[in-house]
């Protein structure tokens, strides 16, 4: 799959890196590779609702959004993005 960075997280794994997964995995099996290669992501790990993953990233294929518990293909773009927010 490939994975794009955008904002923050580019400092965090570059711009875009492309990751080869056995069959399908969760976001949240997502989130422990990322973490894996780029310690940064550690801390996203440790977010078990996706109310409060949303609050500090989001994880958009298609114009959608992500949850947990959403499987993602080898085939997959990903880009990762910091949550929208207003006033």
């Amino acid at each position: 799959m490939r994975i794009r960075f955008h904002g923050p997280f580019e400092r965090l794994a570059g711009r875009e890196v492309q990751m080869d997964v056995e069959g399908s995995v969760t976001l949240r099996q997502l989130l422990g590779y990322l973490a894996d290669r780029f310690a940064g992501f550690a801390l996203y790990t440790a977010k078990t609702t996706d109310e409060d993953l949303s609050a500090h990233v989001m994880f958009v294929r298609k114009g959608k959004h992500l949850k947990l518990g959403d499987t993602i293909e080898n085939d997959d773009t990903l880009n990762v993005y910091l949550p929208v927010t207003g006033g």
